[in-house]
């Protein structure tokens, strides 16, 4: 059957409207084959990101790789990936991340943006750096980049893959340490590469600890030898503890053009030597039958090892000669009363002390292994022949944490066991010595 044919006019409108609308659906398709490869890439790799480039993020989120049109040539298989091992970057701050496929370079660079470990002794967060490891196994630092302290990201422009790290290119050593009273210890500022916001360049390979010429100062107590430029200083303690006792030390290094930047380390400086001192009161008052106040004491020694752990080691309890004893009848009973004897048991004492200091919390952490004091003994005879006796009460020895944490030149704690007319009060005091 012949189909009739349209008005010349209509036919040429609905000619252009066809056309029109498969050119569009046409360049659809277009659009879509070009930049499918880099829409929504997986969280650990990108398949198939090419010539228009695409982003790449790790699977810990903590890795992200900006790849910008033109960079790449072909389609490529993106990935990066955290290494199970050590890392073995100098001076790393974070993990090790291997960017494949290793050995791919780019026509245009590309940007690697890693957070970085938020703990940086004795260094700061604006001297960053990020390097690469290359096939000979030496590590190389990259330049040109910029730091987000606020995010803890440091982003630099590579030009190929290899694995990469963040670290620390300045750094005091050692970051913070024990210092006697008294005695001196050597710190020394080192560079193992070039922070990420130095001008761009060629990678650098890494030299662990070089020297690095600097400015210093310390406050909060003691003295340095040499405010510089050197790169090695010697800080003398003080002769007694400062309050509170963390000393800073700060060492000015060099930046991009006039720029300087300050990184610290941290001193604790204490005693080596230790007195604790215990005095022991007790007043037992009427209604019993005698009254009476005693009071004894001593002290035991200690010293804190120099290096390891810091252990803490005593030494002989030393007892004070009895410093007040007074016993008397209770008025109202004393005219009934034709003789009494009290007996006195054995003082409080303190057998040993083990813990350790620990510079990292700034704590004592030890232990009082102590005898208790036994309770004294009396026997009384009435005029009427009744007779009242105590037996004296056995001493307990017991261990129980130290109620001193921070060290301080001096400081003391009040135990109190008192209850009805029984009174006594233990005071312990730790006191740092000379």
């Amino acid at each position: 059957m012949r189909v009739p044919s349209l008005p010349t006019g209509l036919s040429n409108a609905k000619g252009r409207y066809l056309m029109s609308f498969f050119s569009a659906i046409a360049i659809s398709f277009a659009l879509a084959s070009c930049h499918s490869s880099s829409t929504n890439p997986p969280s650990s790799g990108g398949s198939g990101i090419g010539p228009d480039g695409g982003t790449v993020t790790s699977a810990d989120g903590k890795v992200t790789l900006v790849i910008p049109a033109g960079a790449l040539s072909s389609n490529q298989t993106i990935a990066i990936s955290t290494k199970t091992d050590s890392n073995t970057c100098p001076q790393a701050s974070g993990p090790e991340y291997d960017l494949t496929p290793n050995g791919l370079t780019f026509s245009k660079p590309v940007m690697l943006t890693l957070n970085y470990d938020s703990t940086l002794p004795g260094s700061t967060a604006e001297i960053i750096g990020v390097a690469s490891q290359e096939d000979t196994g030496g590590w190389y630092g990259w330049t040109g980049g910029t730091v987000d302290t606020v995010h803890q990201t440091v982003t630099v422009p590579i030009t190929h893959f290899s694995s990469a790290s963040a670290y620390v290119p300045y750094a005091i050593t050692p970051s913070q340490d024990v210092v006697f009273t008294g005695e001196s210890l050597a710190f020394e500022v080192n560079a193992t590469g070039a922070p990420a916001v130095d001008a761009a360049g060629n990678p650098v390979e890494l030299n662990p600890f070089a020297p690095l010429i600097a400015t210093w100062q310390v406050s909060g107590g003691g003295t340095i030898d040499n405010p510089g430029p050197t790169s090695i200083v010697n800080y003398t303690a003080p002769a007694e503890m400062p309050s509170p006792n963390v000393v800073t030390l700060a060492a000015k290094v060099p930046g991009l053009g006039s720029q300087t930047f300050l990184i610290l380390a941290f001193i604790h400086v204490v005693s080596k030597n230790w007195k604790m001192s215990v005095t022991d009161s007790m007043i037992w008052s009427c209604p019993s039958i005698i009254t009476y106040t005693y009071v004894s004491g001593g002290y035991l020694d200690f010293e804190i090892s120099p290096s390891g752990d810091h252990e803490i080691t005593g030494y002989s309890w030393f007892a004070d000669p009895t410093g007040l004893y007074n016993e008397s009848l209770c008025p109202q009973l004393a005219p009934l009363v034709a003789s009494h004897k009290l007996t006195l048991g054995s003082d409080t004492k303190l057998n040993g002390i083990t813990g350790n200091y620990d510079p990292a919390s700034n704590r004592f952490h030890f232990s009082l292994d102590e005898t208790y004091r036994n309770l004294p003994g009396w026997d009384v005879t009435f005029t009427t022949g009744e007779t009242s006796h105590q037996d004296l009460a056995d001493g307990n020895e017991y261990t129980w944490p130290s109620p001193f944490s921070t060290p301080m030149q001096t400081q003391s704690y009040l135990d109190d066991h008192s209850s009805g007319a029984y009174f006594e009060h233990t005071t312990f005091t730790l006191t740092a010595q000379p």
